[in-house]
C-alpha cells in the first residue's frame, strides 16, 4: 500500500504542474491553486467510489467490474469539466488536449525523477 501511495503522489506531484501549464499554453487562464483544488476534490471522489467498489466487489463481483468500468469513464469525464473549470478553458477539445499533453509530461517527468533516484535501464543498451 505504501508503495502505491508513492506512486501516486508521484503521479500527481508530477501532473498537476504539467497540467497548469498546458492548460496556460493552450489559451487558459486559472490558477494553479485552482487546479490543484479540483484535482484533490477529483482524488477524494474517487477514493470514495473505490472503497465503495471495494464493498461492491465482496457482495457481487461481477456487478464490481461493471461498475468499475463505469466509474472510469465518469473520472475521465468529470476531469475534463474540471479543468475547463479550473483553467478557464473555452472547450471540452481544449480541455482534452491539455489531458494528453500532461500524459505526455507525466510520462517524461517520472522519466527524469525515476532517474534522479537511480532507476534507470542499466545494461539494456548492451
Amino acid at each position: 500500500p505504501l508503495a502505491l501511495f508513492v506512486l501516486v503522489a508521484g503521479i500527481r506531484v508530477v501532473y498537476v504542474p504539467a497540467a497548469y501549464w498546458n492548460g496556460l499554453a493552450v489559451g487558459g487562464n486559472g490558477t494553479l491553486d485552482g487546479l490543484l483544488a479540483v484535482m484533490v476534490w477529483l482524488q477524494v471522489m474517487r477514493a470514495v467510489a473505490e472503497l465503495a467498489l471495494i464493498v461492491l466487489s465482496f457482495v457481487m463481483p461481477a456487478m464490481a467490474t461493471l461498475a468499475s468500468i463505469v466509474l472510469t469513464g465518469w473520472s475521465f469525464w468529470v476531469m475534463l469539466h474540471f479543468l475547463v473549470a479550473a483553467l478557464h478553458l473555452p472547450s471540452m477539445g481544449k480541455a482534452f488536449l491539455v489531458l494528453v499533453l500532461s500524459g505526455i509530461g507525466l510520462v517524461v517527468g517520472l522519466g527524469i525523477l525515476l532517474a534522479l533516484i537511480g532507476l534507470t535501464a542499466q545494461g539494456v543498451l548492451n
